[in-house]
């Protein structure tokens, strides 16, 4: 089954996916935190570096040459409360089908 993006309304009318590139590239900007870490971190102790970050990993599937700077400006304008939950929603989907084959632990990383 494919990873489901969440379109997401920024500077223009954007999808967020968390495919395995999405959750590989974020592992290796963020050097040695593992995605799932990430996403219980986000969730008990939310920073704008870890949102930055995850909507950058979440959008470079649609734009290959975007920067972590690019995405900082770009979220100047956004609605704080309607990221996080854009980001929650797109994680989920990306977690689903492991959670659809029996795999709690990576469902519980986003509930």
């Amino acid at each position: 089954m494919a990873v489901l993006s969440v379109p997401i309304k920024l500077d223009k009318e954007r999808n967020l996916k968390f495919g395995f590139a999405a959750m590989m590239a974020l592992e290796n900007k963020l050097e040695g935190q593992s995605f799932f870490d990430i996403i219980k971190e986000i969730q008990n102790k939310p920073t704008i570096t870890l949102m930055v970050h995850l909507v950058w990993a979440g959008l470079i599937h649609e734009e290959k040459t975007l920067t972590v700077e690019k995405v900082t400006k770009i979220l100047d304008n956004s609605d704080f409360e309607d990221l996080i939950g854009k980001i929650t929603e797109a994680v989920g989907l990306s977690l689903k089908e492991d959670d659809d084959q029996g795999n709690a632990s990576a469902g519980e990383a986003v509930e």
